[in-house]
């Protein structure tokens, strides 16, 4: 809140007649004498300006600003016509300032011209601050946060306030989630002080690490960062893009389809594909399928960060018949991916199986039908006879 005193005294200049000039801030006037206007700190000042034409003009308009502060806080009106012996009434907005030093003097001017002319007057002014009043100046961090990881927060608080401000707090949070985090900011003076025994500043910066849950759904949440004194309290609202698990991980298959026998045993292939930063772990949960019976070889599989593995899923059907299950791939209690199968059943070998077979069956035959003939056509070796020399 900001409080704003009006002197007495007021310097007017100016060629332009005019008369009965009044100037009113929330009704107050403060052209007739000392005068305390309460405002919030940041809101939008009221300032009302009477006064009566003794000439006539054109291209007349009205001009507020208050000089002192390291920019103009200023406002004026649409241009109109001055006729002699009217009274004119206008309302501007003067938006005050949160900022101020108050030891500073201020200067509110209020001006009516012409083409031809002006009249200005001035006030004196006193801006003071509210007692007490915590400012979130800046917050700083990533968007975009993986489910797992920790958040880092950069606060940057500021005493807008009269007095200092001790033992502030900051709490950031995400109520969704519900996850928050707590730091101890300190004590932070109204204005800065250059003692070198103190060193105490009007603005202090922190940092807070926020975890982000490891099953935290993909999805857009609201990040709450509140400071707080035993004075005075405020908060804000910013917006974090989490990158939940199914984000972070991917379950490919090799073939979704497959043909086999009745009685027989086929296996489907899984890979986990996990490219975050952290180790997974994922469970591999077949969804039961009357007459079809399936199971994972490795229920339970870890993945280390930016790795994969693949997982064999085994099924055996007694009989004929096309079959659809599925397979969940769950991390942390989340569903990552279900991934949909079939499985074509016959009730004797897939033709494209009895080919090769017959095929393998003929090779051996034939294999064994040359051994045969070489052996029968093979002749028996003669032995030399050796006979006597004599000499």
């Amino acid at each position: 809140m900001l409080t704003v005193f009006g002197a007495v005294s007021a310097l007017s200049t100016g060629n332009l007649a005019v008369t009965d000039f009044k100037a009113t801030i929330n009704g107050v006037d403060v052209s007739s004498g000392i005068s305390s206007i309460a405002g919030n700190a940041g809101d939008v000042l009221p300032l009302k300006v009477v006064f009566s034409a003794l000439d006539d003009a054109s291209d007349a308009k009205v001009k507020a600003w208050i000089s002192g502060y390291r920019t103009d806080i200023v406002d004026s009106t649409s241009r109109f016509e001055l006729l002699n012996g009217s009274t004119y009434a206008k309302t501007l907005a003067l938006r005050l300032p949160s900022d101020i030093d108050p030891s500073e003097r201020f200067t509110l001017f209020v001006r009516i011209e012409t083409g031809t002319g002006y009249h200005e007057e001035s006030f004196p002014l006193m801006l003071q601050r509210e007692s007490y009043n915590i400012e979130i100046l800046s917050v700083e961090f990533s968007r975009t946060v993986s489910a797992g990881n920790a958040l880092s927060i950069d606060v940057v608080l500021k005493n807008r306030g009269f007095n200092r401000l001790d033992d502030t707090f900051v709490k950031v949070s995400i109520p969704e989630l519900g996850v928050e985090k707590r730091a101890y900011f300190g004590d932070i003076t109204p204005l800065d002080e250059d003692s070198k025994d103190n060193g105490k500043e009007d603005a202090v910066l922190g940092r807070l690490n926020l975890v982000v849950p490891s099953n935290a759904v993909s999805g857009v949440y609201d990040l709450v960062i509140e400071a707080s004194t035993v004075d005075s309290v405020t908060s804000m609202t910013k917006k974090l893009v989490v990158s939940g698990t199914e984000m972070a991980s991917e379950v490919l298959t090799s073939s979704a389809i497959k043909d086999f026998s009745k009685g027989s045993e086929i296996t489907y292939d899984l890979i986990l594909v996990n490219s975050g930063s952290n180790v997974k772990t994922y469970e591999i949960i077949p969804e039961s399928a009357s007459g079809l019976l399936v199971r994972a070889n490795e229920p339970v599989v870890t993945v280390g960060p930016m790795s994969s593995k693949t997982v064999s899923i085994t099924v055996r059907a007694d009989n004929s018949g096309t079959y659809n299950f599925g397979v969940n791939v769950n991390s942390n209690g989340a569903l990552v991916k279900r991934v949909p199968f079939t499985a074509n059943v016959t009730g004797s070998i897939a033709g494209s199986n009895a080919v090769v077979l017959t095929v393998v069956l003929a090779i051996v035959f034939v294999v064994l039908l040359v051994i045969l003939i070489v052996l029968l056509t093979r002749k028996p070796q003669k032995s030399e006879e050796f006979g006597e020399s004599y000499y």
